[in-house]
């Protein structure tokens, strides 16, 4: 049961930060211009994605080190690791990018299979929450 918290808790905490900062890295500058048109200050999002892309790797890393993982439980750890991705990268890249949490892009392969099911809001939703009741279900069944 630990186990399977500690291997929650590494999958859930690297894509939360790691989806974060690739939407703070892909976001645009923020620039504020004082009354003349002049322009006073640029914020620029990517330090602190970077910040979080480098968390996000350190805690991959970690994993081996906090559960024991034997070569077979690698199939279960990636299986339950890419359906989690499928579920929870998209809604917080869009949020932190700052664009409407349910667009989908077309630039990669994933956006365009998503884009090739046509499928409502709510359709995306239920099927992340399949995804997500799958991934837990994988990591509480083996580990």
């Amino acid at each position: 049961m630990i186990g399977s918290i500690i291997v929650l808790s590494i999958i859930v905490g690297s894509l939360i930060v790691g989806s974060i900062g690739d939407g703070l890295n892909n976001r645009p500058n923020k620039v504020i211009k004082g009354e003349d048109d002049e322009i006073k200050k640029v914020i620029s999002y990517k330090p602190a994605g970077h910040i979080l892309k480098a968390a996000e790797i350190g805690l991959l890393l970690l994993s081996p080190f906090l559960i024991s993982v034997d070569i077979l439980d690698l199939i279960p750890y990636v299986s339950s690791y890419m359906l989690a991705r499928a579920v929870i990268f998209n809604p917080l890249y869009n949020v932190a990018r700052g664009v409407d949490i349910n667009y989908i892009g077309n630039s990669n392969l994933w956006d365009k299979f998503l884009r090739k099911l046509k499928l409502p809001n709510w359709g995306y939703w239920t099927a992340r929450i399949v995804l997500l009741v799958a991934s837990i279900g994988i990591i509480f069944n083996e580990f």
